[in-house]
């Protein structure tokens, strides 16, 4: 289907011109036969998101338990059969695209222990990270959808990943990281959107202890974060940035200890 847009131009005329706005679909996810839930998506990486999608809802630990996958010819259906039947999974009939929740499988996770502290990831190291996520090729003509980005702590991009919606982001990143092989613990994720709640339980269940974003981290992301040992960073890469929860992967010990208590 052609899009058109009316704008004015620098003459003040008003113009109808050809429009590219982000693209919408829908993808249904069947499991073992039975419709678990349908997706709201940007129509791309859609093998990763189902995928993605299991692992961090619990309902798969690795591909292995994944005996076939198969995707229509009109990709607007995800067919899997696990090696395990799936009795007590909750049934959904749809998840939004939109980033002020909606429904969604992920619980909050509960970790046996902290996430180890792992390698530090200095704030300028993290804004050349995020520098290199929004300036990258995967990000270039589709500034209206979400992105977020697996790294090592040294600063490497491993994947990157985008869609309407910032959590089907995470998805993403975790099947293709199943399908391929990439670790995932350890790492750190960047995003483009905001952190709430689902978006560290998503970094938990991946075993991710450092989480950042270009936007806010919610009070709620903030209460989960402190227990699981999750480094939560918000504004990363702009003068304002704010590191809300064990910050001691960020800043130097010496530093931390001549914290002064501002208001």
């Amino acid at each position: 289907m052609d899009y058109t847009a009316y704008i004015l131009n620098e003459a003040g005329h008003l113009e109808r011109v050809p429009a590219q706005p982000p693209l919408e679909a829908e993808l249904d996810l069947h499991v073992n036969g039975e419709t678990l839930v349908r997706l709201a998506c940007t129509p791309r990486d859609l093998k990763p998101l189902a995928l993605g999608f299991l692992y961090t809802a619990g309902l798969i630990q690795s591909l292995e338990d994944v005996e076939e996958i198969y995707l229509n010819t009109t990709q607007s259906c995800a067919d899997i059969w696990l090696r395990h039947w799936v009795p007590d999974a909750p049934r959904l009939r749809q998840r939004p695209s939109g980033c002020a929740g909606g429904l969604g499988l992920t619980a909050e996770v509960a970790l046996d222990h902290p996430l180890p502290v792992g390698d530090q990831v200095p704030l300028e190291r993290l804004a050349l990270m995020m520098r290199a996520l929004l300036g990258g090729e995967a990000h270039q003509g589709t500034r209206a959808l979400h992105i977020s980005g697996l790294f090592t702590p040294q600063g490497d991009l491993l994947v990157a990943m985008q869609d309407l919606g910032r959590h089907n982001t995470l998805d993403k990143i975790a099947g293709y990281c199943l399908l391929e092989g990439l670790p995932l613990a350890g790492q750190v994720l960047l995003t483009s959107g905001r952190i709430a709640s689902e978006m560290v339980s998503k970094a938990a269940r991946l075993q991710v202890p450092l989480i950042g974003s270009l936007k806010a981290v919610t009070s709620r992301a903030i209460e989960l974060a402190g227990p699981w040992g999750i480094t939560t960073v918000g504004y990363v890469g702009r003068r304002d940035v704010r590191v809300y929860t064990h910050p001691q992967r960020v800043f130097a010990p010496e530093l931390l200890e001549q914290v002064q208590v501002g208001t």
